[in-house]
C-alpha cells in the first residue's frame, strides 16, 4: 500500500496556523486517520487489497481495489462513519465522567461522522448512495444520477456558506469542506471515465437492461450484429487509436448493414453516417 502526500496540505497547515486554528486542524487529521483506519481494517477483514492512503487538504482518503460485491462495498464505506460516531460517544462519556477531556477531538469525530453521511461524492454517504443507484440503474446511468445529486448537495452547502457569511458566522472549516467537494468532483469525473471505459470494454459487467460494447474502429458491423440478444439493448462505442470516435445504436444496425454490408468497418461507417444521416 502506498502513502501519498499532497503538497497542498502544507499550505493548509500554514493557513490554519495564521488563523490560529492549527490545533483544531491537527485534531481533525487525527480523527480522519481513525476514520480511514476503520475503512482499512474492514477492507482487510473482507479480504480486499488497499491501494493507497492520500493525505490531502481535507484529511485522509483510502483507495482500495475495485469491490464488485455491493454488500461488502457498503460495509467498507459504513465502517468509517460508524467508527467516528463510536469514538465521539466514547469521548463524550469519558468527558461526562471527568476522566478525559478532549473536546476538540470529540467534536472533530462528530463532524467527520456527520459530514461523511452527506449523499455527495466522494463522501462515504455519497459512495453508499452511488452503490445503491448502480445496483438499480447500472454503472453508467447510476453514476450520471449521482453526479446530479452531488451538484445539488454542493449547491445547498454553498447556500449555507453564503447565509453564514452574511450573518458574520463564517467558519474556515466550512470553506475547506466546500472547496473539497468542488475540487474533488474533478477527480471523481476522472474515475467515472475510467469506470465507463471498463464497462464499455466489457472488463466489468453493466447491471441493467442497456448493454454497452466497446469495439475498435477496424471491426466490422457484423461484430455488433453477432452480439445482439433480445434480453438487452445494445449501444456500441467505437474507438480509434485509443480515442472515442462515436456510438452506434442497435436500432440503426439493420439499416447500416443493409446499406453498407456487414463487412463495413465501424470507423468507415461512422464517417459515412456523417455524410448520410438518413441511414439511421
Amino acid at each position: 500500500m502506498i502513502l501519498k502526500f499532497k503538497k497542498s496540505t502544507i499550505a493548509m497547515v500554514f493557513a490554519a496556523a495564521l488563523l490560529g486554528k492549527e490545533c483544531e486542524l491537527l485534531w481533525g487529521y487525527a480523527a480522519a486517520l481513525l476514520h480511514e483506519c476503520a475503512h482499512l481494517a474492514m477492507c482487510i477483514h473482507l479480504g480486499h487489497t488497499p491501494k493507497q492512503i492520500t493525505l490531502g487538504v481535507c484529511g485522509m482518503n483510502l483507495e482500495i481495489q475495485s469491490v464488485s460485491d455491493i454488500k461488502e462495498r457498503m460495509m467498507i464505506l459504513a465502517s468509517g462513519p460508524a467508527s467516528s460516531f463510536l469514538m465521539f460517544g466514547a469521548l463524550f462519556l469519558l468527558r461526562s465522567f471527568s476522566l478525559v477531556n478532549l473536546s476538540v477531538f470529540e467534536f472533530a469525530n462528530l463532524c467527520i461522522g456527520i459530514a461523511n453521511l452527506f449523499p455527495a461524492m466522494p463522501l462515504d454517504g455519497g459512495a453508499m448512495l452511488k452503490c445503491a443507484l448502480i445496483s438499480r440503474f447500472g454503472i453508467i446511468n447510476g453514476a450520471k444520477l449521482m453526479h446530479r445529486i452531488t451538484h445539488l448537495i454542493t449547491a445547498l452547502i454553498f447556500c449555507i456558506f453564503l447565509l453564514m457569511a452574511s450573518a458574520d458566522m463564517l467558519n474556515p472549516f466550512l470553506i475547506m469542506f466546500l472547496a473539497f467537494l468542488i475540487f474533488s468532483h474533478k477527480d471523481e469525473q476522472r474515475r467515472e471515465l475510467i469506470s465507463k471505459k471498463l464497462v464499455l470494454s466489457g472488463q466489468i459487467p453493466h447491471s441493467g437492461k442497456l448493454k454497452y460494447l466497446a469495439l475498435d474502429s477496424g471491426k466490422e458491423l457484423l461484430d455488433i450484429a453477432s452480439r445482439i440478444s433480445p434480453s438487452y439493448y445494445i449501444i456500441t462505442a467505437v474507438f480509434a487509436d485509443g480515442r472515442f470516435a462515436g456510438e452506434i445504436s442497435q436500432s440503426e444496425l439493420s439499416a447500416a448493414i443493409k446499406s453498407f454490408g456487414a463487412s463495413c468497418k465501424l470507423g468507415e461507417y461512422l464517417e459515412l453516417r456523417k455524410l448520410q444521416p438518413q441511414v439511421y
